[in-house]
């Protein structure tokens, strides 16, 4: 196939769509086949395939491209064992992949991670970004959903009062997190969990959409 060398955005513009094609007709299409309903409501119409969080394309894509990246060049860059590479690095697939209707998705693509830290959590789940074991905390398309780790808002407010320290993981438009620490020495047990979160100044609404949070 060849030799690559140049920045990542260009390997991106240019290598990303055969990436995004094999995504879509090999190796999702036959995940989506094998789940064959939404994760979230069980319905099994309009099915869309979903990148876990943290393991969309452009993430893999890099990590992929790891031992000849150099800052943000490439360095001659061999595309046949780098297609293999990046095959493998979605399996399993229930690692790197969700199903979910249109409208899960588009939620599921909106929403915002709240989590304490693993070490202050003896029963944990496999990840903050697993929506089977995580629920949406969501008011309608005009304010962001909410993902808390772990899912309890008892245990995590509790957990939050004991630590008074949780981390927030906000998702943009094109790709990018910004993983920033709550420090909640103000919390009481009193605090409302839910309007404590809404009212920080980049989630209120018409603030999340101009800093094009997803």
């Amino acid at each position: 196939m060849g030799i690559f060398t140049g920045t990542i955005e260009d390997f991106d513009k240019y290598i990303g769509p055969r990436m995004r094609n094999i995504v879509q007709t090999s190796i999702g299409k036959k995940f989506k086949l094998q789940t064959g309903e939404c994760e979230f409501c069980g319905t099994r119409d309009n099915l869309e395939l979903a990148n876990i969080k943290g393991k969309d394309r452009k993430a893999l894509i890099k990590l992929a491209s790891k031992e000849f990246l150099n800052g943000d060049i490439i360095y001659e860059l061999d595309l046949n064992k780098y297609e293999t590479t990046f095959r493998n690095l979605h399996f399993p697939l229930d690692e790197t992949f969700k199903i979910f209707c249109k409208k899960h998705h588009n939620e599921y693509d909106r929403t915002e991670i709240i989590e304490i830290p693993e070490e202050f959590i003896e029963d944990k789940i496999n990840t903050p970004s697993d929506i089977s074991d995580v629920e949406f905390y969501s008011s309608g398309n005009d304010k962001l959903p909410i993902i808390f780790y772990p899912k309890d808002t008892t245990e995590f407010k509790e957990l939050l009062l004991q630590n008074k320290s949780a981390y927030i993981t906000i998702f943009f438009n094109d790709g990018t997190s910004e993983k920033k620490e709550w420090v909640a020495n103000r919390f009481s047990e009193n605090s409302d969990l839910i309007r404590n979160i809404r009212s920080r100044n980049e989630f209120r609404q018409g603030n999340w959409q101009k800093r094009n949070i997803q």
